[in-house]
């Protein structure tokens, strides 16, 4: 029986063969691990072959070494050194469409003709208040995150909590956004949503279908803060944390609501008031009055 799924790529966000990789060994119950020599018995290597360096020679070479038993699933016809006896030797050989299982059945005429279903997946949508979170959320404390939830669970109110990661240069996006995820998960639970990394023009319509955006900062809001003011200039309310260093004039913008004072969410109706309101801040904080101090 198949124990694990090898793969050769294994960055979810960035590959689609990986994404399938790790669905699949999930569905499977066994553990999705990269393609090199792992302690396992008889694996199902899935791979995309163009995508292996210089035309796969390690790779193949590995195989027909180091396992007595596999399976291959092809997402692409094969290429590559020792490519004929290696897919030859496996069990069993899987082809992820039709013009792929037919470039193979020369030299495996048994070549099994299969599919890769859809790998997008996400919780069902909820009703209520959506929360919207973006920006480097793996720097921001999660206290300010667990004040939040209990916040949303006395308002007694369906809500989600949706993530846009930013990327920061010199991070991978898997560590990046999955992370960022993993610390969010445990605290929202189902009512978790992530939304991966949104362009600025897909964030924007995000922020107007949102009742809110949470918004934190280590150690308190500062005049530097761009995703606040951001979020202000859409007349998005925001639930943040404030200091005696954070800008004076947030202190009394109606649309900026200090973590550490809320004991509920605001009803809907009054959030809908503010959000037409409050934007003297955001004139204050804004590229004009910027290039005026430059001056």
């Amino acid at each position: 029986m198949v124990d694990a799924v090898l793969t050769y790529h294994t960055d979810t966000f960035r590959c689609g063969v990986a994404r399938f990789n790790v669905a699949l060994a999930e569905r499977m119950g066994v553990p999705c691990l990269p393609l090199r020599k792992q302690p396992v018995a008889y694996p199902l290597i899935s791979v995309k072959t163009a995508e292996c360096l210089d035309g796969g020679a390690r790779d193949w070479a590995l195989v027909a070494t180091f396992w007595g038993l596999y399976d291959f699933f092809f997402h692409d016809v094969p290429r590559g050194l020792c490519v004929n006896d290696v897919v030859r030797a496996a069990r069993r050989v899987f082809a992820a469409n039709d013009h792929i299982a037919n470039g193979l059945r020369e030299i495996r005429p048994d070549v099994i003709t299969a599919f890769c279903p859809a790998t997008i997946t996400a919780n069902p949508p909820r009703s209520g208040l959506r929360i919207l979170t973006f920006g480097m959320a793996g720097r921001t404390p999660l206290a300010y995150f667990e004040k939040l939830k209990a916040v949303l669970e006395a308002s007694h109110v369906d809500y989600s909590v949706n993530l846009s990661c930013a990327v920061h240069e010199g991070s991978s996006w898997e560590q990046t956004i999955g992370e960022a995820a993993e610390r969010l998960r445990p605290i929202f639970g189902v009512h978790f949503r992530l939304l991966g990394f949104l362009a600025d023009d897909a964030l924007v319509e995000e922020m107007k279908r949102s009742s809110g955006v949470a918004l934190f900062y280590d150690p308190a809001v500062r005049a530097n803060n761009t995703t606040l003011w951001a979020a202000l200039e859409q007349g998005c309310p925001v639930v943040t944390n404030l200091d005696a260093d954070s800008p004076p004039e947030l202190q009394h913008d109606v649309n900026v609501w200090d973590i550490a004072q809320m004991r509920e969410w605001p009803m809907a109706e009054r959030a809908r008031v503010l959000r037409a309101g409050g934007r003297k801040v955001v004139e204050a904080y804004s590229w004009d009055r910027l290039l005026e101090v430059l001056k």
